[in-house]
């Protein structure tokens, strides 16, 4: 079965021979129907940065 996810969830990816990173965000169904807005301005910044902690 399917896990829910409840909150955003990001995964940092690593190329094992270049060491180029690049990273993968999960959104619930309901937090995007509740913060639509908000995430659609956030995705179409020139650079998202992370915190790797």
């Amino acid at each position: 079965m399917a896990e829910v996810l409840h909150k955003p969830q990001f995964q940092i990816l690593t190329h094992p021979k270049t060491g180029v990173k690049i990273g993968r965000i999960y959104f619930p169904a309901l937090f995007l129907a509740d913060y639509h807005e908000s995430i659609t301005q956030w995705l179409q910044r020139q650079d998202i940065l992370f915190c790797e902690a």
